[in-house]
């Protein structure tokens, strides 16, 4: 749309934002929630309006995030958006991204952390933790929480899924003869394995990747090479004493350039210890020293 195009980069809307902001707020204030709330279309549209907004590099949001912001969780966590059957899911959904892109407008990490934690607490107190909310306000705090981070997920959602998903349960047995609240609890169930089952994924790789270095990278820049681009790092070999009758040169080079029979690789102390490990026989041979006589 040319209109949100101009939105999100002309770089002279500084000094009108906050009409941008009076007019989101008017719409979704006492005269117009019914419009806005029970119209998914409208819904879409003043997302997408603030989604622009948002996108706009030149414009400073630490003055009006707390106007706004209680309008983008609005969207999150209400109870019904749109008509029955509209797919408010997705709306929900965007609701979370447009959360996420502006808590990161705050310039100052600490400050954007701070905020990042007081909306999801926000989120699970008055959603998740609330067992008569509806659960469509459940999964909007879900994916809310989802998509400010990790770090959200890890300290604010993980502690109450071991209280939540009890109350969850009671809605997905076979014994609720309630479709669509099935249907819902479905949905939250969804959404909770995508935020934890995430968390728990990323911390493996982590753990993992965060372990190798190549040239000096971390393991997600690895991953973002591609997997054709790593080259792991070369073994240093391992001193080890000659065994008795090798020199340190033929006990360096202990892999063969060639394939060896078993008696060419007995014939050496260390391809002695080698086959007496494993326990290796020539082909109708008794063993080793049948192989070596």
């Amino acid at each position: 749309v040319p209109v949100l195009s101009s939105l999100s980069r002309d770089p002279g809307l500084q000094p009108l934002l906050p009409y941008f902001c009076a007019f989101v707020l008017r719409c979704c204030g006492s005269q117009g929630t019914k419009k806005v709330f029970t119209s998914l279309r409208a819904c879409d549209d003043l997302l997408a309006l603030v989604s622009a907004l948002v996108d706009n590099p030149h414009l400073t949001w630490e003055r009006h995030l707390d106007q706004v912001l209680p309008v983008v969780i609005t969207f999150l966590v209400r109870k019904t958006l749109g008509g029955p059957g509209e797919d408010h899911w997705a709306t929900r959904r965007e609701a979370a991204r447009v959360l996420k892109r502006m808590c990161a407008k705050l310039g100052a990490e600490g400050s954007r952390a701070a905020l990042q934690t007081r909306v999801a607490r926000t989120l699970t107190t008055g959603g998740l933790s609330d067992a008569s909310r509806a659960l469509t306000t459940h999964y909007g705090a879900v994916v809310g929480c989802r998509a400010l981070g990790d770090a959200v997920c890890e300290n604010v959602l993980l502690p109450r899924i071991s209280t939540y998903m009890p109350l969850l349960g009671e809605a997905l047995t076979p014994q609720n003869m309630n479709p669509l609240q099935q249907y819902e609890a479905y949905q939250v169930l969804e959404a909770l394995l995508g935020a934890v089952g995430g968390l728990v994924h990323r911390s493996e790789y982590n753990a993992v990747l965060g372990s190798f270095r190549c040239k000096g990278r971390s393991g997600e820049e690895i991953l973002a090479a591609g997997a054709s681009d790593f080259r792991a790092p070369e073994p240093k070999p391992v001193e080890e004493a000659p065994a008795a009758g090798e020199t340190a040169a033929t006990a360096f080079n202990v892999r063969p350039s060639k394939v060896m029979s078993v008696k060419e690789l007995g014939s050496s102390g260390r391809g002695r210890r080698v086959l007496e490990w494993f326990d290796v026989r020539e082909p109708g041979g008794g063993g080793i020293e049948q192989a070596e006589g």
